[in-house]
């Protein structure tokens, strides 16, 4: 209906030298009246959403080792102990492996989203969330106690053994050669034969997700002004990939 939307894809951590968009995003930018997040943290009642998921989701008595593991990522991640105890435990270690990412130069501080959001409220630009905190906090956080216990070790594993810190400097540098390739898969990102947990695991998060997220991207189109919809760059690889499931 001669409208042009775009679809950017995204690292939820950066450097200070990616704050500055690039030519194409700066285009991106001007040509669109709306921006599309997967969330939108700016919104007045984001908080209180991000705690009703929590309060979901199974309760975790943590026994003494798993409160003494996640004590020692808060020292490795230069952090308060206490810091982020308003946390599930869950989202403690999910917080945690963002945060390993700056002994790469990588902080969470400098992700895209971030310089969108500055962009969009300077610009006094609409941001519409292309899902729920609670559809995605219920991705993070599992309802069944034995399985939301299993994903926090698990984790805690990943950060012991260095795997999610490569991973996540994987993808930031593949993100910023634009190597759509290298990210196209589990193994190739974590550099490691992936348990049956981390593959399941890796579609909830992305594949799950993506007719979701293309449904809403379409919707927002659909409703007159032109959208830069800004989402995890993962979501464009894969057999569900969203260029793919835009097209169809």
């Amino acid at each position: 209906d001669g409208r042009v939307s775009y679809l950017y894809g995204t690292v939820h951590v950066g450097k200070m030298a990616w704050a500055a968009p690039g030519p194409q995003l700066q285009a991106a930018v001007a040509a669109t009246e709306v921006l599309a997040l997967e969330i939108n943290p700016m919104a007045p009642d984001f908080m209180a959403e991000v705690q009703a998921s929590q309060d979901r989701a199974a309760k975790l008595d943590l026994t003494g080792a798993e409160q003494a593991r996640l004590d020692a990522e808060a020292d490795a991640a230069c952090v308060p102990r206490a810091a982020l105890a308003v946390l599930h435990p869950v989202m403690q270690a999910i917080t945690y492996v963002s945060l390993s990412g700056r002994r790469d130069g990588l902080d969470p501080a400098f992700a895209q989203e971030a310089v969108l959001l500055g962009a969009a409220q300077a610009l006094k630009r609409p941001v519409v969330a292309l899902e729920s905190v609670a559809d995605q906090m219920a991705v993070l956080l599992p309802a069944d106690a034995d399985e939301s216990r299993a994903m926090l070790n698990e984790t805690l594993d990943s950060l012991k053994t260095q795997e999610s810190r490569t991973s996540l400097r994987r993808i930031s540098q593949a993100w910023e050669r634009g190597d759509l390739d290298a990210m196209d898969s589990v193994a190739k990102l974590c550099g490691c034969a992936p348990s049956a947990q981390e593959l399941k695991l890796a579609r909830r998060l992305n594949d799950d997700r993506n007719p979701g997220l293309a449904d809403r991207i379409a919707q927002e189109h659909a409703k007159g002004k032109p959208v830069l919809a800004a989402v995890g760059t993962l979501h464009m690889t894969g057999p569900k990939a969203l260029p793919l499931l835009l097209q169809e």
